[in-house]
């Protein structure tokens, strides 16, 4: 497959975002149209009859003619109450493509078109079409029962409420990105304004929240982000094959330590637990909460808590087998990779958080002024994980010089 080419499933989520949306809009405004016609033949009917006979007159009636967006296709749309899972089960996949804004389509599509290649290129396209569709179906099943529930027991009973949207898309997507990169961050004008990728799922979910409060047509949107937010980190944290894979975006590590990352399934590094996705203050809560339920998990050996890792513990493990294997001390080790070409050439450099992407004067008042911000942005968790992406390089550098060196001692 070429470089720039898209691949398969990207390929295929793009043209059923386009196809659905599309075919949505045109269906949608037909029928509005011939309504609003057909409702404006019926009046002048209704003028022709009074004039004839002015004694037969009725009251004007209100128009009964439906909203666009309470119009919807049977085919493809979701709806509580009036669609059938079991005469229509694809409408829990095809509802998640059609989009009714134009912002949202245009936001989606070119999301799916880069997240969504960068990721399946990394995953293929097995494991990436199974985690997108699961979290659809999680997403759409969730809603439909919770919509279907509340329509039969509410005074809503034969509203229209359409089950749509890319939200379970777009927010598993950036679950994904940030367990592959989350130390990096997005730049807007120019470096002036950058938002840590770890944080974009927070502001998405809060975001969702805050409208669904106020508006009643985001309350959908609300419950898809949060499902497809629970969904994806559930994946990702304790099924995904491979680990996180983190080690491999900075260098390949050796085949023995390959094999260990692979026996355990999903990332369990302290880097993707809950807590990394909220800012400080209330990461503390939700890591408090968390780890009350990590230990109940325990207690019922639902989970092993020896196979979520440490990186401090990692960093040290892995600098005691290089030491042995190449009988040379730690503290050799470690001067030998702070002083390593490759570290002081290699791309790595500056992709921590400690480093700024403005190009204000240091000490000077702007710049500590945007440091300020960006701390309280980041909180607690940007010592950590500029302390962790540091350890990573040190350890990924000590395992690449390692083999190097042993390969000249066994041609030497």
């Amino acid at each position: 497959m070429a470089r720039s080419g898209i691949p398969p499933v990207t390929r295929i989520y793009l043209i059923s975002l386009t196809v659905c949306s599309l075919l949505t809009f045109v269906l949608r405004y037909s029928a509005y149209i011939h309504l609003v016609s057909a409702e404006v033949h019926d009046e002048d009917h209704e003028h022709l009859i009074n004039a004839e006979d002015p004694g037969s007159g009725t009251p004007q009636q209100q128009s009964v003619v439906p909203s666009p967006h309470d119009i919807y296709v049977p085919l493809i749309a979701l709806v509580p109450g009036h669609t059938s899972l079991l005469l229509k089960p694809w409408t829990l996949f095809t509802s998640a493509f059609i989009e009714d804004n134009f912002i949202s389509f245009i936001t989606a599509f070119f999301l799916i078109l880069y997240t969504g290649r960068y990721i399946e290129v990394l995953w293929g396209s097995r494991e990436f079409f199974f985690y997108l569709t699961s979290n659809v179906l999680a997403g759409n099943a969730i809603s439909y029962a919770v919509y279907g529930f509340r329509t039969l027991t509410s005074e809503d009973e034969g509203k229209v409420i359409q089950i749509t949207g890319t939200s379970a898309i777009v927010i598993a997507l950036l679950v994904a990105i940030k367990q592959r990169i989350p130390n990096h961050y997005l730049l807007f004008l120019n470096g002036f304004i950058r938002l840590k990728v770890s944080l974009v799922p927070f502001l998405v979910l809060f975001t969702a929240t805050s409208l669904s409060l106020v508006f009643e047509q985001y309350k959908i949107i609300s419950i898809l982000s949060w499902t497809g937010f629970i969904t994806s980190w559930v994946f990702l944290r304790f099924f995904k094959e491979g680990g996180s894979g983190r080690q491999l975006a900075l260098i390949p590590l050796s085949e023995s330590s390959s094999q260990t990352s692979t026996a355990i399934k999903g990332d369990r590094t302290s880097q993707f637990a809950m807590a990394t996705f909220f800012p400080y203050p209330l990461s503390l809560l939700i890591s408090f909460i968390s780890n009350k339920v990590f230990i109940l998990l325990c207690n019922f050996k639902m989970i092993d808590p020896e196979s979520f890792t440490n990186d401090n513990a990692e960093l040290e493990t892995t600098t005691q087998e290089l030491s042995l294997s190449s009988n040379i001390s730690q503290s050799d080790i470690v001067s030998t990779m702070s002083q390593s070409r490759i570290f002081t050439s290699s791309s790595l450099a500056g992709v921590s958080g400690s480093v700024s992407p403005l190009n204000f004067p240091k000490g000077s008042i702007l710049q500590k002024f945007t440091d300020g911000v960006f701390g309280a942005l980041g909180g607690g968790q940007k010592k950590e994980a500029d302390g962790t992406l540091d350890k990573r390089r040190r350890l990924a550098l000590m395992q690449l010089d390692a083999k190097l060196g042993g390969g000249d001692q066994s041609s030497a």
